[in-house]
């Protein structure tokens, strides 16, 4: 069976400066025949004796940034609450954002629940308004990561889908999130490699 999917990809630069990356797929369902009147729970009947099966649509895009120079810092943003009945919070509503920098290689958890902002800046130019580093934030929704198991060939081969934000150096040759023959390998030969090396 010869499935073809095919891919959508908008980029859109807005008047605001903003880069929005929009994906879409064609729609054509992955089918396989099932036995008549039979439910599986991996998977939806859409036609007669035919299941199409649930699977998991994996993209990476990755950033090489240069702004404002190529001296730039990754950090996240975590909202917290003030600490409470204190002088600067006698009415327990206040809140700020807490930053935290990304010193090695690695990847940054995803954290809903602090509203977790992702940002690449330049701490050496600073924007004359906010008073702040000039900076782009990656806007990211949580998403559920790899379904496959730690021990599966997927897993082993795409380290970079079990996290969805990963931070590395730049190195010339790094392009491809799992390395550059990800479907002829046996382990992970990008991120999975480039993320343990010893570097700030």
């Amino acid at each position: 069976m010869l499935i073809i999917e095919l891919y959508i990809v908008n980029v859109i630069f807005d008047q605001a400066g903003e880069i929005k990356i929009q994906v879409r797929a064609t729609g054509i369902l992955s089918t396989m025949p099932i036995e008549e009147g039979l439910t599986v729970p991996w998977g939806t009947n859409v036609g007669k004796l035919v299941m199409a099966a649930y699977h998991q649509h994996l993209l990476s895009f990755r950033i090489d940034p240069a702004i404002d120079g190529y001296k730039n810092t990754v950090v996240y943003d975590d909202v917290v609450r003030l600490p409470q009945n204190t002088k600067l919070n006698p009415y327990n509503v206040g809140f700020v954002t807490e930053r935290n920098y990304v010193e090695k290689p690695g990847y940054v958890e995803q954290s809903p629940f602090t509203n977790r902002a992702y940002k690449i800046i330049n701490e050496n130019v600073i924007n004359p308004t906010s008073k702040t580093p000039v900076g782009y934030k990656i806007a990211m929704p949580a998403r559920q990561m790899l379904m496959a198991g730690p021990e599966s060939f997927n897993n082993s081969r795409a380290q970079y889908a079990t996290q969805q934000m990963w931070v590395t150096k730049y190195h010339d040759g790094e392009l491809y999130a799992a390395g550059e023959f990800t479907n002829q390998s046996h382990n992970d030969t990008g991120l999975g490699v480039w993320s343990k090396r010893d570097e700030t």
